[in-house]
């Protein structure tokens, strides 16, 4: 390996420009190396070969097939030409691959999606109806509390008849307790005049009888 040059002194040692280097390096008439920084360093080693793509390349319609001819031969041309091909086909079948892989996954992808938003919207029914009973149960317990108040006024509604009545008893009790006392004191009074009476008559009837 002869001495490395950077890409600038490459190009105006052999009178060629740096971005005619890298268009041939690229597409493989040149080789170089790259340094730590991944500047491209090219042997002098190399300088014959860039002389002759450039006599090539001076020729009137001259292709990049023309300087690979001139270098490698006509079957090292063919060989590269095949391995161009090979490449191309191996990207092709590479992008189909992926291609098919890609919708293969956007599929599985689609349908995982479609299942979580059908368990999604199953789950906004299911919370739906949950609050739907929340509410159903609020009303029911607001129903049972006030059928509980209602059975407690009845039942103080109850109570307060029962004492009036019990009362109003007490009171006809007492009147009538009170008018029997009357009549009672009323009988003994008229059984005591009749006593007295009585005995008036049996002195009367003793004296002038």
């Amino acid at each position: 390996m002869g001495i490395l040059k950077t890409i600038t002194e490459a190009a105006k040692e052999t009178g060629t420009t740096a971005n005619q280097l890298r268009y041939w390096e690229d597409n493989g008439l040149i080789q170089c190396k790259r340094n730590a920084k991944g500047v491209r360093m090219f042997s002098v080693d190399e300088y014959s070969r860039i002389e002759l793509i450039k006599k090539v390349m001076a020729q009137p319609q001259a292709t990049l097939d023309d300087a690979r001819r001139a270098i490698f031969g006509e079957q090292a041309l063919q060989a590269k030409n095949e391995e161009k091909q090979l490449a191309t086909t191996e990207e092709m079948v590479s992008a189909a691959l992926q291609k098919a892989v890609e919708s293969q996954f956007k599929e599985l992808f689609e349908g995982i999606l479609s299942s979580y938003n059908e368990m999604l919207e199953k789950q906004d029914a299911m919370n739906a109806g949950m609050e739907l009973l929340k509410i159903q149960n609020v009303d029911l317990a607001a129903q049972n509390e006030a059928l509980r108040e209602e059975m407690a006024n009845m039942k103080r509604a109850q109570e307060e008849v029962a004492a009036a009545a019990q009362s109003e008893m007490v009171r006809v009790l007492e009147e009538r307790a009170k008018t029997t006392d009357q009549k009672l004191t009323e009988l003994r009074l008229q059984l005591q005049q009749l006593e007295e009476t009585s005995q008036k008559k049996g002195l009367f009837k003793r004296i002038f009888g």
